[in-house]
């Protein structure tokens, strides 16, 4: 008989043991790596596996953003491949370079598959619309990780943006897809882009320049679309629309584009005009804000801004922005250059150096809330600013828009008391102090 030690009947021992953990590890099943945990619950559940696989940028919701990403949108025949190559002409001669996303219907279109969405039934119209989705997605990720290598400035401009497609389908079948995709309609709007520019279609304005013929859509059915996408867009912190003013050509209209742009990359001589005006609004509901009439398409968002400590001729904030338990969070930084002006620079964060910046507040202001209303009148896009939680109780009304002040008219349930773009008392830096206090003749004058 063989004998066998104690340090060799351990070894062997061990041996068995680590032979029986490796023939048990490769019996478990692999992980999928390619769809985020938040997404498998969808694809278990879905025939389409591919469809559901996003790009992916959508795994981290806050992406430091290293380069300027503008959505140019708008309706049928509206102008946008015309207004793409112009901006591509333009911005060149001031120094940027411009990386255009191209549209990723358009593509497909060129490519021979033109489908009519009606003849589609509804899952084939969530299939079709969730790859177009998908493609767009990854067609402005690439584009951008390109231009964040440029080492240049430079911008991105996309070719309609991520949402265009909520205004080709029923808003029960837009809603699925969302759901499908794990989001919401705020995060898909307002993260994505930092601004969006709304071409408004010849069918609204300019009829007689629209062709059925080239815009594959009739003039009803054109309108139709076209005031969806805006309503899609409403609530965008940075929403411009341009509009087919009467008495001007379109050659105004792209000119009006390429003003609006270089306002957002903050070049010089434009003529986009931003107001501010302290308003009265007739009527308000038990929650003591301002009613906007049902006819009316507005959007209402929630912002809380905090003020934080910071070094003399520097402005420190960060807001949480959105609706309905979703939320955007955002850091700017404002500081006075040795010539006056003001540079700013913003990140969106994530919740938790949200969190943690508040441990910073500035003690000597309150927490700012205030409930946005956004919607659209004659072309202009107008925010209702409501405060709630300062001293300050009144409303201000914001108008991004291309005309003077006195060529905008205003709804019937709004009263204008004054402009106070130049009035630093009501910035919300000023509005946050818990010593602030209103001039008694214009608190006398705006009733409150």
């Amino acid at each position: 008989m063989v004998e066998i030690s104690g340090i060799t009947l351990l070894l062997l021992v061990c041996f068995l043991i680590c032979l029986y953990l490796v023939i048990s590890d490769k019996k478990k099943p692999t992980p999928r790596q390619d769809v985020p945990p938040k997404m498998k619950r969808f694809t278990k559940n879905s025939s389409e596996r591919s469809i559901m696989t996003l790009p992916k940028a959508m795994s981290s919701s806050y992406r430091p953003k290293k380069v300027i990403r503008i959505c140019l949108t708008g309706g049928p025949s509206a102008g946008k491949t015309t207004a793409l190559a112009r901006l591509a002409f333009r911005l060149p001669e001031m120094g940027y370079r411009v990386i255009s996303v191209p549209e990723a219907a358009s593509l497909l279109s060129e490519g021979g598959a033109n489908i009519n969405m009606s003849q589609l039934d509804q899952t084939q119209q969530i299939q079709l619309q969730l790859r177009i989705i998908k493609l767009r997605m990854a067609l402005e990720e690439i584009f951008t990780e390109i231009a964040e290598r440029c080492g240049e400035k430079v911008v991105v401009i996309c070719n309609a943006g991520v949402i265009d497609g909520s205004a080709y389908v029923t808003s029960d079948i837009w809603q699925t897809i969302l759901d499908e995709l794990g989001v919401t309609q705020v995060h898909l709007r307002d993260f994505r882009y930092d601004a969006i520019i709304h071409m408004v279609s010849p069918a609204q304005g300019a009829e007689k320049y629209y062709s059925n013929k080239k815009a594959g859509q009739s003039i009803d059915e054109a309108r139709i679309i076209d005031k969806m996408l805006q309503e899609s867009y409403t609530g965008h912190p940075k929403f411009s629309i341009i509009g087919n003013d009467p008495g001007k050509t379109f050659e105004d209209k792209l000119q009006k584009v390429t003003d609006v742009v270089f306002s957002i990359l903050n070049i010089k001589a434009v003529k986009q005009y931003s107001y501010k005006l302290l308003v009265i609004v007739k009527g308000n509901d038990k929650d003591s804000l301002p009613i906007i009439p049902d006819y009316i398409k507005s959007q209402k968002i929630l912002v809380e801004e905090t003020f934080l400590e910071s070094n003399p001729g520097e402005i420190l904030r960060v807001q949480k922005r959105g609706h309905s338990d979703s939320y955007n969070y955002l850091f700017t930084s404002e500081k006075i250059r040795s010539d006056g002006t003001t540079e700013t620079t913003s990140q969106i964060i994530s919740p938790r150096d949200y969190m943690n910046y508040l441990e910073k507040r500035d003690q000597a202001r309150t927490t700012v809330k205030r409930i946005l209303q956004c919607f659209i009148q004659d072309d202009n896009y107008m925010i209702l600013d409501t405060f709630l939680s300062i001293k300050f109780k009144g409303s201000i009304l914001r108008v991004e828009t291309k005309k003077k002040l006195e060529e905008i008219s205003f709804p019937d349930f709004i009263e204008v008391i004054r402009n106070v773009n130049d009035d630093p008392g009501y910035s919300t830096h000023k509005l946050s102090k818990i010593n602030w206090y209103d001039s008694p003749d214009i608190s006398k004058m705006a009733g409150y």
